[in-house]
């Protein structure tokens, strides 16, 4: 599996966790206290995966999609799924949290659906986050017939993130406040 040339992108192995975890620790918002409702600069995490939980992500091939780019040989970049069922037996609140309406419910909880919990890269090289999404596509196409995600909005708006799945097709359907008075938008990409 490969992008557009700039970077490789492959089946992520044990052996990328670290890389990973450093990508993730270098793209973790480290609070979100004072920033009302002001756009950031820069893509971001919100929270984090843990080594062990990741080490169990990757290697449960049937349950998750995650992908890494490479660029110059060098990870650079992940892109981390969960099947649907998977997301709410560890979120059982997801259900209830999403604000859609019920045709998009039935579709989202009635379907074969991916949830993408994480995209992150390290550089901010030019379509390398697309790369990683078209990637994910395709790896999903046949298992899947539709993708969902979060993406923070208040009390920071994550324009990078919004726009980037934007510009791959996922349009907003709903959107979830989470136990800690977070609000995110639902984002739906058909596949």
């Amino acid at each position: 599996m490969n992008g557009s040339g700039k970077f490789a992108i492959s089946e992520a192995g044990i052996e990328d966790a670290a890389g990973m975890l450093s990508i993730q620790a270098e793209k973790l918002l480290p609070k979100l206290e004072g920033e009302e409702n002001k756009p950031h600069p820069d893509g971001f995490l919100v929270y984090a995966v843990s080594e062990s939980e990741l080490r169990g992500i990757i290697t449960n091939k049937e349950k998750h999609i995650v992908l890494v780019s490479r660029y110059h040989g060098e990870l650079d970049g992940y892109v981390l799924s969960y099947d649907l069922a998977e997301w709410m037996a560890l979120k059982p609140k997801w259900e209830n949290e999403i604000k859609v309406g019920p045709e998009i419910r039935k579709k989202i909880l009635g379907g074969r659906t991916l949830y993408l919990r994480h995209i992150a890269r390290m550089k901010q090289s030019a379509g390398e986050g697309r790369d990683l999404e078209y990637a994910l596509f395709e790896k999903a196409k046949g298992r899947y017939d539709r993708i969902v995600c979060e993406i923070l909005e208040t009390p920071i708006m994550n324009l990078i993130s919004i726009n980037l799945h934007e510009s791959v097709g996922f349009a907003r359907v709903g959107e979830i406040k989470d136990e800690k008075g977070l609000i995110w938008g639902l984002y739906l990409k058909e596949l």
